[in-house]
């Protein structure tokens, strides 16, 4: 609704009805402006609530990033606490391995030293017999 200054502009009114006219002239325009500014101050309220709303919006939107971002972590953080362990117990296996290996040739090597003594204990026996025997 439009409503012009030359229709606010005083007046010279020269009869009753004239002064009727404008009277509900000016009533018309008073409750066209009242109906604008109660239209204008409902457009605020909606406006205001809507706003309120977007911000309820991204403030949950956030707090589901932020939960999204705390269980990816979390998940990063046990791969890698796996990956770690994986690593670790290679790491043992390998250990073990070399050291059931080292134990197995030290076994070796103790029975083959084993052997060559008793041998030579036998040797050695076997000469002092034949020395004994000897006249």
């Amino acid at each position: 609704m439009c409503v012009f200054v030359r229709d606010l502009l005083p007046v010279t009114l020269s009869s009753p009805v004239e002064v009727l006219v404008h009277s509900v002239k000016m009533s018309e325009l008073q409750n066209q402006l009242l109906k604008l500014e109660s239209q204008s101050e409902e457009e605020k309220q909606n406006l205001a609530q809507e706003l309120s709303r977007g911000k309820q919006a991204v403030i949950d939107l956030m707090k589901k990033e932020q939960e999204k971002m705390r269980e990816d972590l979390g998940k990063e953080k046990e791969t890698a606490l796996q990956e770690k362990d994986r690593h670790w117990e290679k790491v043992l296996s390998e250990k073990e391995h070399s050291v059931k290996e080292l134990m197995a040739t030290k076994e070796k090597e103790f029975e083959m030293n084993l052997k060559r003594k008793e041998e030579e204990s036998q040797q050695y026996l076997k000469e002092k017999e034949a020395e004994m025997m000897m006249p």
